[in-house]
This record gives C-alpha cells, sequence and structure tokens, in this order.
C-alpha cells in the first residue's frame, strides 16, 4: 500500500474513531491546500502581468485544471509530487533553481517557493536512502 493511501487510510480511521467535535489535523498538505497554492500562484502570475496561454501560467492552469478534474485529488497531488521531487537531490536542484528565475517577479517567486514546499511535504518521507537503494538494486539484479 502506497504511503499517501495509508495516510489517507489512517485519517479517514481516526474520523471515525473520534467524536465528531473533534478535528482530526495531519501535518500533510491536502488537496485543497495545493490547490490554494496554484491559485495563489496564478494570481502571482496576473499581477506581474504575465501571459496566461503560455509559459508558467499555463502550466499552472493545466495543473488546477487536472487538479479539480481527478478521480482521486488525493493520489493526484501525491502522483504529481513525486513526479516534481522523485528525491531530495531533485528538490533541492529546483529549489536553487527557482530563486535565480524569479528574481525580478517576488510575488511568483514566493507564490512557487509555497507550493514547492507543499510538494516536498507531501513526498519526503518516501525519499529513499542510499541503503534502500542498495537493497533494492540488490533484489532487482539478483532476482
Amino acid at each position: 500500500m502506497s504511503t499517501t493511501t495509508q495516510n489517507i487510510d489512517q485519517v479517514s480511521i481516526a474520523k471515525q474513531c473520534l467524536p465528531e467535535t473533534t478535528e482530526v489535523k495531519s501535518s500533510i498538505p491536502t488537496w485543497q491546500d495545493i490547490e490554494k497554492a496554484i491559485l495563489v500562484i496564478l494570481r502571482a502570475g496576473i499581477f506581474c502581468k504575465k501571459p496566461k496561454n503560455k509559459g508558467f501560467m499555463s502550466r499552472y492552469k493545466k495543473q488546477l485544471d487536472e487538479l479539480r478534474g481527478s478521480e482521486d485529488p488525493e493520489i493526484y497531488i501525491y502522483e504529481k509530487a513525486i513526479e516534481n521531487f522523485p528525491n531530495e537531490e531533485a528538490y533541492n536542484q529546483t529549489m536553487e533553481d527557482h530563486e535565480g528565475y524569479y528574481k525580478k517577479d517576488l510575488r511568483i517567486q514566493k507564490a512557487i517557493k509555497s507550493y514547492y514546499i507543499l510538494c516536498y511535504t507531501i513526498v519526503k518521507d518516501t525519499f529513499a536512502t542510499e541503503e534502500e537503494i542498495e537493497e533494492e538494486l540488490d533484489s532487482w539484479v539478483n532476482s
């Protein structure tokens, strides 16, 4: 079972076991958090007069449409986060690249950074250690 499915199942079970007045707080961002972050990015793009039909504006609009149209938004955000950051190195490199790219558009820079941090928070526990990579490699090549 995937980590996301486990987390979703744990929250569902917790909600069933707790009284209705108790709210379950999760440290993992929800699809609503991601949706809000994408909207902040698009709002920043409009503020900075970025063209809506190309570049990052169309990319994030497409992500928003896909998120809203997905059958299971929680799984969608997990898969998108893994796609963006399959490992810690990819996250660090993206954050470094991002800092230089949007120097002139601080509102966009801040919005995208917040989005990336949410994505990182979703997947950081799935990053494989060197030991896990070696185990998987050994298992695969020796099968």
